[in-house]
């Protein structure tokens, strides 16, 4: 947890509609809800979210890029490059490359969820 980026991880909840809660200023508090078969609401620390690690946890917030309808998030898995392709511009929005394929659909998700919130402020 050496590079653990909280900013980062703040902006991924919030796109993600995971409720933030106050907890700590060290470890704030994010109710996640959890699609379970009894339907329940966990608590876990903000540190407790592995984005930039875990690649079950960023295909989530891929997933909810894709469901959005003007964007396509495409990963061209051979050379390490991720790309985000604006489909009202048809032209790509973003390119993110990186000899891990992990660090490179981090960083893209990152940069779309800033761009994405500044065109909704617009």
């Amino acid at each position: 947890m050496n590079n653990f980026n909280i900013e980062n991880t703040k902006l991924i909840c919030d796109f993600m509609e995971y409720r933030l809660g106050n907890g700590t200023e060290k470890e704030p508090i994010v109710y996640v809800n959890v699609p379970t078969w009894y339907g329940s609401t966990e608590t876990k620390g903000l540190s407790w979210f592995h984005f930039d690690k875990d690649w079950n946890m960023l295909m989530q917030v891929v997933e909810k890029i894709e469901l959005l309808e003007d964007y396509r998030f495409d990963i061209e898995s051979a050379q390490g490059i991720v790309k985000i392709y604006d489909k009202d511009k048809n032209d790509y929005l973003l390119e993110e490359m990186n000899d891990c394929k992990k660090k490179a659909t981090y960083n893209a998700v990152v940069n779309f969820i800033q761009y994405y919130n500044k065109q909704k402020q617009n």
